[in-house]
């Protein structure tokens, strides 16, 4: 398969294929339109092909009565049908050449003539729209209120059963009524391999013989320059249609335009498959490179500054928008695109501040949880930008802060009461030696009063030692949690009683009540 997406002369074969199978598709889709709004679907063959007459008729009385007006008459001489031209309110034959043959289809419809500053037009031309408003009744009578120098033109086609309009138009209307069917069909079939063709088309584009992908002269042409040469083809067509005459110069017209078309649809796929849709635009780059410099000028500004350039943006935007609305407004004589212009703006606008209002939210709420002492509680950045982004950050940063500050201060408690701990514990240890060999020596009963005195006095301080060691262990306990508290209901009284009497000597050698 992919040997045959790189091969040249299928490609060729495909684009050939496709214009020729939009040419048969075209064709049946024109005549099916034409066959339903015929009748050809409904009606007897007899009925569709007076249909058909009656058709060309109109068509040759509208031809016939601008002609007349140009003074050309001459070019439907030869054309084997009749006409004549006359004046409703005069009566006079302006133009005739029907000499009471036969014929098969004969139509007329009538028009009024106006002339002003030198011109004449009918009261179907646009000029007619702007200078008169005029009706007629069924006997296409001047009315009182219609321009004194209008005149009533009733203009009659005869189609003769010799003519040349007859015999072409005959044959064609035979020939689709007998294929009406296979022509649907046919349609359908060209459509579906039309549709293959493409496909296989933009699947192949940008493939080359080494199984890669890349690009051509074509696509590497800047997106804008395509854009803008598909306008100016846009603008040369509409130009070629309206001199084009015949069926040759339509068609070819047509077919220039089927290439041209195509070209540009399969440079779109090029672009998309090697990821160079908007890289290669000369607008993207040119956007890319202000809105660098833009965000450069953004960020390197005070916050009062910043926010004085969204208000001048938000503002030039605005009168963008009014401005187009307006120019909107003018061109299709209608206040509908103002409105619509107008309710997109409003809906940027509210969009803009309900994402305001939902940032700020979130970052009170996230303000309140660090606030609260919820450390861990991390305020989502996501779809924030620039200063609130920053802001949120901080936040974060002040909330990391606070953690690490009180981890290090539960690590400094938890430090000085394993120091206290284990200093009691290496304390206690040479003082309960102490305490023992004071206490043996006690026992002894030594003979010198002054030895006497002496252990006494150590037996005293090593006991007030060891006190001092236990309190201090006890509050290590108590300000790391680990000593366990037992609650229970006491009677102050007696709780003050007991705590009076324990210190009662000392209150009495001190002289206290």
């Amino acid at each position: 398969m992919k040997r045959i997406f790189s091969n040249l002369g299928v490609k060729i074969l495909a684009i050939t294929a496709s214009y020729l199978l939009a040419v048969v598709a075209a064709a049946a889709v024109v005549a099916g339109v034409v066959m339903v709004e015929g009748g050809y679907y409904t009606g007897t063959e007899e009925e569709v092909l007076q249909t058909a007459f009656r058709e060309t008729a109109y068509n040759q009385l509208y031809s016939v009565r601008s002609n007349w007006q140009n003074d050309t008459l001459w070019r439907y001489d030869d054309s084997g049908n009749a006409y004549t031209i006359t004046d409703k309110k005069s009566g006079e034959v302006l133009a005739n050449n029907y000499n009471e043959q036969d014929y098969l289809v004969t139509v007329s419809d009538n028009f009024i003539l106006y002339e002003h500053d030198g011109e004449t037009f009918w009261d179907d031309d646009e000029q007619y729209d702007e200078y008169y408003y005029a009706d007629y009744d069924g006997d296409y009578e001047l009315e009182s209120g219609d321009p004194a120098n209008g005149r009533v033109i009733c203009v009659r086609v005869y189609i003769m059963e010799k003519s040349e309009t007859y015999r072409l138009r005959e044959t064609l209307t035979r020939t689709l009524y007998k294929n009406r069917h296979a022509i649907i069909v046919y349609g359908l079939l060209a459509i579906t391999l039309w549709a293959v063709c493409l496909i296989f088309l933009l699947c192949a584009v940008s493939h080359r013989r080494d199984g890669t992908l890349a690009l051509n002269h074509l696509d590497r042409v800047p997106l804008d320059f395509i854009l803008a040469g598909v306008l100016l083809a846009v603008i040369v067509n509409a130009y070629l249609w309206d001199i084009a005459e015949g069926v040759m110069e339509p068609a070819l017209l047509l077919s220039v335009d089927y290439f041209v078309g195509l070209a540009v649809l399969l440079t779109f796929a090029a672009r998309i498959k090697n990821n160079s849709f908007f890289q290669n635009t000369l607008l993207v780059r040119f956007c890319k490179r202000l809105f660098s410099f833009l965000k450069y000028l953004f960020e390197n500004a005070s916050l009062i500054k910043k926010m004085a350039i969204l208000l001048v943006g938000f503002t030039a935007v605005g009168l963008l928008t009014a401005f187009l609305a307006i120019l909107f407004s003018e061109l299709f004589y209608s206040y509908l695109p103002a409105v619509i212009i107008a309710l997109f703006f409003l809906v940027c606008f509210y969009a803009l501040v309900l994402y305001l209002t939902a940032t700020l939210q979130r970052l009170k709420k996230g303000g309140e949880r660090i606030a609260s002492g919820d450390l861990d509680f991390k305020i989502d950045t996501a779809m924030m930008f620039g200063e609130l982004k920053e802001f949120a950050n901080s936040l974060n940063n002040i909330n990391r802060g606070l953690q690490n500050a009180v981890n290090d201060r539960l690590k400094s408690e938890r430090f000085k009461t394993e120091l206290i701990t284990n200093v009691s514990h290496d304390i206690k240890t040479p003082l309960t030696s102490i305490i023992n060999y004071v206490d043996l020596i006690k026992k002894e009963n030594p003979d010198n009063e002054n030895v006497r005195q002496y252990i006494e006095v150590l037996d005293r301080q090593s006991g007030r030692l060891k006190k001092l060691i236990d309190d201090l262990i006890e509050a290590s306990k108590i300000s790391t949690g680990n000593l366990p508290m037992h609650f229970t209901e006491c009677e102050v009284g007696v709780l003050l009683s007991q705590t009076v009497g324990e210190f009662d000597e000392r209150l009495e050698a001190a002289g206290l009540k």
